[in-house]
Formats: C-alpha cells, structure tokens, sequence
C-alpha cells in the first residue's frame, strides 16, 4: 500500500535527549531491539495538523496506533545549549532518517529523510 501526504498516516519516533552533548552533535540510532527507542504509526484523519506547535485539533486524533514491526535508521541533533542556559523554543536543528519501515497492518513505507530547524517544541 502507498499513501503519499493525505495526512491518514503519521510516524513518530520516541527517544529521550535531554542528556546530550553540549559541544558536540548527538546521533542517536533508531533500532527496533531498543526499547528506548519507540516508533509508531499513526492512522486517523488529518494527522498532520497535530505536529505543529500551536493548537491541538480534536479532528486529527489518531483512529488507530501501530508499532513498527521493521526499520532502522538514526536522528541527529545540534548540540544542547550549556546547562542553565535557556534557548528558546524549537531552537534545536536536527535530523531524522528511517528505512525499511513496516507497520504491523503490513503497510510499508519508502525510506523517510527529513530535517528541521525547530526542534523542542510540543503542541498545547
């Protein structure tokens, strides 16, 4: 099955980074065998709205979780600002690659590569 940017999917990947690096970029590899990794597929109705950080819409709440079931890949962040030193909110630049990624209902996707400018920040 191949859904291009319908917003009926989502992916997110969990991983704790609060404890990185702060002279040097963090890569953090993504390996299903780590249980502090958590990757998830996300189905409902425009899942894309509730990845921005203004408002949570009610109307994008996922009908249905999976856990991937296959995928590897890594995520790399900037450096963390020094200790006590307070950055504003998604002021963070990092990276995210996965390949090989599978869901549980089978669904399969082509390999995800993105990068943003505006980590750290959270809906609500």
């Amino acid at each position: 099955m191949t859904l291009r940017s319908t917003g009926v999917l989502a992916v997110t990947v969990t991983v704790e980074a609060d404890r990185r690096s702060s002279t040097e970029r963090t890569t953090i590899p993504i390996s299903l065998s780590v249980p502090a990794v958590i990757v998830e597929v996300l189905r409902g109705r425009q899942m894309t709205m509730n990845f921005c950080t203004d408002v949570i819409s009610t109307d994008a709440q996922p009908t249905s979780t999976m856990a991937a079931t296959a995928g590897e890949g890594e995520i790399v962040l900037d450096a963390a600002p020094p200790e006590g030193e307070y950055t504003a909110c998604g002021s963070t630049r990092g990276s995210l690659r996965l390949t090989g990624l599978d869901a549980e209902d089978g669904t399969t996707f082509a390999p995800i590569t993105l990068a943003s400018e505006t980590i750290g920040c959270y809906s609500g």
